[in-house]
Order: structure tokens, then C-alpha cells, then sequence
């Protein structure tokens, strides 16, 4: 194959150049904030710019691109509709257990269990929020990033504005599946602390109102350290007529 506005006995090393040229400036890894590294890929980047073969180079990807521009077009726009259900769905979720604040709604709590889960849920919350804030932060922070690149990139091949929405577009696609899994770590951790507490209430219903004021008694007492040695345990087991096991479910007053 010729190129256009190359002579074909200068077409074979220029050609053999140009590849080894770009397998080196592809092979560089890119660091925007290592200023160094930057100007480094900007330097080879204007290097290949003034290099004879570039406007050669521009239209051999110009005819490939017209081949591929629709081939990603459909399984893009599934994958899409699939993450827009499912962080909707999510979203719903979290709505409904408070971890997503709305306007005048009252989280419901386990009946017996509203300070332990209040606290817990407050938790579960703020880590929610921090790790969406973090994520929000790196999102966008990569964005800026992939617009730099798509910047320099428009000098050696086609790009247009429309293929930078694009990009962006499938950027935030793959973005929001991050989004994803922070909310479901949200909504298995609540419903988590949910079995938890509705675990730990049905085995206090088996204990006897003197098992109960027993138990209590002790936590109470050393609520700076609430988790009490086997030894302890046993004793209280044998206090309570219980087992050892049952001890360590009863932290919570009924």
C-alpha cells in the first residue's frame, strides 16, 4: 500500500520508523500529575507531529475509523440500561432505610433495638457518603485527565467533539459500576445489622426476666468492657441457668 505523499522508495523506512516510533511512545506510561513525566509525552508527542509520515499516518486511521464507528453503538446502549436499572434499584433501597436522606421521613427501627441501630445506621451512613464523595472527587478527577489526552490525541488522529462525548459518555459508564458496588455494600450492610438485631432479640425471648436483670446487671456495670472473659461467662451462664453462648447474645436490654 502507498501513501499518499510519499514516494515509494522513501515509503518502506519511513514506515518501519514511524512503527517503531509509535510502539515506544505507546509503551510510555502517562502520569499527569508527574509533571516531568508530562512534558516528557508532550515532547514525543510533538516529535511524531513533525514527523513527514504524520499526515499520512491522520489518514490512514481517518479511513479506519469510518470502518468501526458503529460497532460499539449497541452493546454500549445495553450495558447502559442494565446500570440505570440496577442503581435505580439500589438507590430505592436506600431511600427507604435512611441511608439516602428525603425530606420527612422517619427511619423505621427494630422495635427495642432503636439506639444500637440509630448509632449503627449512622455509621453505615457516613461511610456511604464518604465513600460516594470519594468517588465523585476520583470520577471527575479522571475525567479531566482522559479530556487532556483526548486534547493531544486530536493532533495525530481524527477525533471529534462528538467522539468526546462519547468517551465521556463511556468513562462515566464504567465510573458508575464503583457507584454500584458502594451501594450495595451499603444495602448488605443494613440489612445485615437488620437479621443481626432481629437475630439477637428472638434468643432474648427464651431468657427469663432474672436472667435478663442478671445479665444487664453485669454489662452495666462494665460498659467500658462489655465483652467478659470465658471465665465470666461460665459464671454467668451458671448464675442465669443459660449457656455460655446465650451470654454473649445478651448485650441489649429487652
Amino acid at each position: 500500500m502507498e501513501l499518499e505523499g510519499v514516494e515509494p522508495n522513501e515509503e518502506k523506512p519511513s514506515l518501519q520508523e514511524l512503527t517503531y516510533f509509535l510502539s515506544t511512545l505507546v509503551a510510555e506510561k502517562v502520569d499527569p500529575h508527574d509533571e516531568q513525566n508530562y512534558q516528557y509525552i508532550v515532547r514525543k508527542n510533538n516529535e511524531l507531529l513533525a514527523h513527514r509520515m504524520s499526515g499520512a499516518l491522520f489518514s490512514v486511521l481517518c479511513d479506519q475509523k469510518q470502518r468501526i464507528a458503529n460497532s460499539r453503538l449497541n452493546s454500549v446502549s445495553l450495558l447502559e440500561s442494565i446500570e440505570n436499572k440496577e442503581i435505580a434499584r439500589l438507590d430505592n433501597m436506600l431511600v427507604a432505610e435512611g441511608i439516602i436522606p428525603k425530606a420527612d421521613q422517619e427511619v423505621v427501627c427494630p422495635r427495642g433495638d432503636a439506639v444500637e441501630y440509630k448509632s449503627k445506621l449512622d455509621s453505615i451512613r457516613n461511610m456511604y457518603e464518604h465513600e460516594m464523595a470519594e468517588y465523585e472527587k476520583n470520577s471527575e478527577n479522571f475525567k479531566i485527565t482522559v479530556t487532556q489526552l483526548l486534547e493531544l490525541h486530536k493532533k495525530v488522529r481524527p477525533i471529534t467533539d462528538m467522539d468526546s462525548e462519547k468517551m465521556m459518555h463511556l468513562v462515566d459508564l464504567k465510573a458508575v459500576r464503583i457507584a454500584t458496588h458502594i451501594k450495595q455494600w451499603a444495602c448488605e450492610n443494613v440489612m445485615s445489622l437488620k437479621g443481626r438485631l432481629c437475630d439477637a432479640r428472638r434468643k432474648r425471648r427464651n431468657f427469663t426476666k432474672t436472667s435478663t436483670d442478671i445479665l444487664n446487671q453485669y454489662f452495666f456495670a462494665n460498659l467500658e468492657n462489655p465483652y467478659p472473659s470465658e471465665e465470666v461467662k461460665e459464671e454467668l451462664a451458671r448464675m442465669c441457668n443459660i449457656t455460655t453462648n446465650q451470654v454473649s447474645y445478651m448485650k441489649i436490654i429487652n
